[in-house]
């Protein structure tokens, strides 16, 4: 078997490569990372960042102590409250008519709805 030509020059040393031109070589090159689009290195950097705030936000969340002010219970607190304001208005309607037909009673028991006769 023969031995494939050797070139006549030999190539160049490579220029050191930074470990972000590293990363993203790695990254670029790899066949089944969706990572592979992000090119920005400092972007790992904030993402990481503001994970790291959301964890320290769902944390601070957590340790406050939970009440059972849910949605279902304002919900149902807003529906009892509405419920009694009609009920409510509803009794004053029916006290109002009670006292006009009882006036109406007594203003015609007086007679006040009486046409006048001249002697």
């Amino acid at each position: 078997m023969e031995k494939p030509p050797m070139p006549a020059t030999l190539p160049a040393e490579p220029e050191p490569i930074s470990p972000a031109t590293m990363t993203n070589t790695t990254l670029c090159n790899s066949i089944n990372s969706d990572v592979s689009l992000v090119k920005d290195p400092e972007f790992w950097r904030r993402f990481s960042m503001a994970v790291h705030r959301d964890e320290e936000l769902a944390k601070t969340v957590t340790e406050e102590p939970q009440t059972q002010d849910s949605w279902l219970v304002r919900q149902r607190k807003k529906t009892r409250r509405s419920k009694i304001w009609g009920f409510l208005i509803a009794l004053v309607i029916v006290l109002i008519a009670a006292g006009a037909a009882v006036a109406i009673w007594y203003l015609s028991k007086k007679g006040w709805f009486r046409k006048h006769q001249k002697p």
